[in-house]
């Protein structure tokens, strides 16, 4: 039977294990399949467990973190530490919670009117500053003019920071040189302010 095997094209054979064929035959393959498809689905359904797990734990501490403490509560403690437990009852610490209500609902409105009058108050500074700063501007860019207007006009110029000898000479029609000679000035050395003869 073997001999009628080899002699036979590999098409003609039958399809079933063979010595020669054991580790990849069809067979084999089909059931590494199976084993593979029963471990994914198996880590599948871990997978979904654990991330219920996950998301239920994240509720339950949103809902922890969400819930504000109960006012009662805080008065409770502070009422029980201020006087003996046996003498509170539950008509005095009624009457505490609503006032100590009252009051925290006072103290609230009294902070957010304190904090709107320190907004206020920061809006008007910022608006006296920006008031302050445009007058300076102003005054600066009055002064500039005022100068250069005299500059222009008579006979001396108020330097001016940026100016210098060359440029000064320049602006007026005159040699450096002559410039020297007219205000004594035997270098390039004028400072600001400093009034020079220009004609």
């Amino acid at each position: 039977m073997n001999k009628d095997n080899e002699r036979k094209e590999p098409w003609e054979q039958p399809i079933y294990e063979t010595e020669y064929d054991t580790s990849s035959s069809r067979a084999n393959k089909r059931t590494k399949k199976s084993s593979n498809a029963v471990f994914i689905s198996i880590l599948v359904v871990l997978l979904v467990a654990i991330a219920g797990i996950l998301a239920y734990m994240y509720s339950i501490s949103q809902n922890r973190y969400a819930k504000p403490k109960k006012e009662n509560d805080i008065v409770m403690k502070s009422s029980t530490s201020t006087a003996p437990s046996s003498s509170v009852t539950k008509e005095s610490n009624s009457t505490v919670d609503s006032s100590s209500l009252e009051a925290s609902k006072a103290a609230e409105a009294e902070k957010q009117a304190a904090a709107a009058q320190k907004a206020a108050d920061e809006a008007k500074a910022a608006e006296l500053a920006a008031q302050q700063n445009q007058q300076t501007d102003q005054n600066a860019n009055n002064t500039a003019t005022d100068q250069q207007n005299q500059a222009v006009s008579g006979d001396v110029h108020v330097v001016q920071p940026g100016d210098n000898i060359y440029r000064l000479s320049i602006q007026y029609g005159i040699s450096e040189d002559q410039l020297r000679a007219l205000n004594g000035i035997t270098g390039n050395d004028i400072s600001v302010g400093q009034q020079l003869k220009v004609k």
